[in-house]
């Protein structure tokens, strides 16, 4: 499939749609008997699939005689329908805002909410990510914006989710303030990353690898603790939400904290306690 046909089926359009489109371009109108023999679909399939477009405002349909011609709009307008359903996209969500509250107030206190989740692949990640940290930004108490993590090797991150990490997750975080401290392997990447905790809003502790190796990575934030297995062969994250072992895992990481920061390599840090 070409770039353009790609781009078009990303928009709104399906396969018979896009094939429809752009065929019709070159032929300038026509009815749809007509184009079903160009392009080898049955015509009572044309003759749908050009109705359809008229309702999505790619056609227009002109009668003449006992049929109907057809007409593709000008590409130029695909742009103004695109920013049509932005704007109307941006007021649904401006609506829903304002109704959260309320419907927030209508859950159950007695019901039983969801407090494990699960997800799989690169968007699951993001969508992780971003419930994990969701509790914590934008929160005045500083103590609610630090996150503690334990993060896995650089050479068992699948190289996408290690880009979405550094090139976006990590400015979020920076912008809404949240504080990271994290324990590494100590490798040429993290011992420059540890380098740059200032500008990120962090402070990173090295271990031995040969030592302590670390395959998956644990986060801890506020009332939440995420299981994260990223490797290229394994993208499999679960997130708990629960005080009693949030607090659990957070003695284990004080526990593993203590012990890094009285390392040689750590010594900027080793009057740093959590």
């Amino acid at each position: 499939m070409g770039k353009i046909e790609q781009t078009l089926e990303n928009l709104w359009l399906n396969i018979n749609e896009v094939k429809i489109y752009m065929l019709w371009l070159q032929t300038w109108p026509a009815a749809a008997s007509i184009l079903a023999k160009k392009c080898g679909l049955p015509r009572s399939t044309v003759q749908y699939t050009c109705q359809s477009l008229v309702k999505k405002w790619v056609f227009s349909l002109c009668p003449k005689g006992n049929s109907f011609i057809f007409s593709p709009e000008d590409p130029e307008k695909l742009q103004s329908l695109i920013d049509k359903q932005y704007n109307s996209l941006d007021s649904k969500v401006r609506d829903l805002q304002h109704i959260m509250g309320d419907l927030k107030d209508m859950i159950n206190p007695h019901a039983s909410m969801p407090k494990v989740k699960y997800y799989q692949g690169v968007d699951g990640m993001i969508e992780m990510l971003n419930d994990s940290m969701k509790e914590n930004w934008n929160k005045k108490d500083i103590k609610s914006n630090i996150a503690y993590s334990i993060k896995a090797s650089n050479l068992d991150i699948n190289p996408e989710i290690m880009d979405y990490i550094e090139k976006t997750y990590v400015k979020n975080r920076i912008k809404n303030n949240v504080i990271l401290k994290t324990i590494l392997n100590e490798d040429d990447k993290n011992i420059q990353r540890q380098k740059e905790d200032k500008k990120a809003n962090r402070i990173s502790l090295l271990t031995p690898e040969n030592l302590y190796h670390f395959p998956s990575t644990i986060q801890i934030f506020w009332n939440k603790v995420a299981f994260i297995s990223s490797s290229k062969w394994d993208t499999t994250w679960v997130l708990i939400e629960n005080s009693h072992i949030s607090k659990s895992m957070l003695s284990i990481f004080k526990l593993a904290w203590d012990k890094a920061r009285m390392l040689p390599i750590n010594n900027q840090y080793k009057e740093i306690e959590l």
